[in-house]
């Protein structure tokens, strides 16, 4: 269902952005399809359609990426890092200084 939500969201940002192509579907048959304006019904219909397949291959990926993520965070994973500087916040804990780094 989190992924549903996700493509909705995304849907409506990319219709947004791309507006255009349902503009261009509703006038068309609003002004009653009239053969003069049938570029307007085609290239609404691509644009509309490119919006739909947009939004499905964002979510496609952000769905992945946030199944990555949650496993790392289950798991953990091991990784090298260079210090590049260390500062002290003037806090102990157990009469431990507590420091934070830059990497």
């Amino acid at each position: 269902m989190a992924t549903f939500w996700r493509y909705v969201k995304t849907q409506l940002f990319v219709l947004l952005c791309g507006i255009v192509g349902p503009i261009f579907l509703v006038a068309y048959f609003a002004l009653g399809a009239d053969p003069t304006m049938k570029w307007m019904f085609w290239t609404g219909l691509l644009i509309t359609a490119a919006d739909v397949l947009i939004a499905l291959a964002i979510t496609g990926f952000g769905a992945r990426s946030a199944a990555k993520k949650q496993a790392l965070e289950a798991t953990g994973v091991l990784a090298l890092a260079q210090v590049v500087g260390i500062h002290e916040t003037n806090t102990r804990i157990n009469d431990q200084p507590l420091v934070k780094l830059d990497l």
